[in-house]
């Protein structure tokens, strides 16, 4: 479970059975509202796109200008970029889901949380074209062994942590009406 700071309301189901039954898709309306459920995995993937954006700086949500964009973010320094982010599961993996015909973006900036999503453990950036983005995702084993597999577009964690750490929900538009709650 994760708590933010000033904010009375925790993640807890953010888990997908399966990527083939991963959708991705809400109501246009509940991000302009600020109506959208931190726990939904559009919720979850909204505070990721936010963690990101803070920590490059550079970046153009394409989700604050229209709901129909192949892509999450674009940057000066990697082009167009999907986030993609998963908590670690029993089996010692992270599951970045996505849609099996989905643009390739320039680059898939993955947030890695613990199994509770009380903070951020492992960030790739990933080029699209890269052998281990599949059809359904990127699947990461946090082995020696699957890591060093990826080990090439690992970075450091820290920054996109500490930004997780102190973030307040209800800064983020998507979330305002949690405020009142």
């Amino acid at each position: 479970m994760t708590t933010y700071p000033h904010v009375k309301h925790k993640l807890t189901n953010t888990s997908f059975k399966t990527c083939k039954n991963y959708t991705g898709y809400t109501n246009d309306s509940m991000h302009i509202k600020g109506i959208l459920n931190p726990e939904s995995s559009i919720g979850v993937g909204t505070i990721s796109e936010h963690i990101v954006t803070e920590v490059l700086q550079d970046c153009i949500n394409y989700n604050q200008i229209t709901f129909n964009s192949p892509y999450d973010l674009m940057s000066q320094q990697y082009g167009n970029i999907n986030v993609k982010s998963s908590k670690i599961y029993k089996n010692n993996v992270f599951k970045f889901c996505k849609h099996r015909n989905a643009s390739i973006p320039d680059y898939y900036i993955c947030l890695g949380f613990d199994e509770y999503r009380t903070k951020i453990i492992k960030v790739f950036i990933i080029p699209g074209n890269a052998s281990v983005v599949h059809n359904y995702g990127i699947f990461i084993t946090n082995t020696s062994k699957g890591l060093s597999k990826v080990s090439q577009y690992e970075t450091n964690c820290d920054p996109y942590n500490t930004i997780y750490q102190n973030l307040n929900l209800i800064d983020i538009r998507e979330f305002q009406s949690l405020e009142s709650s």
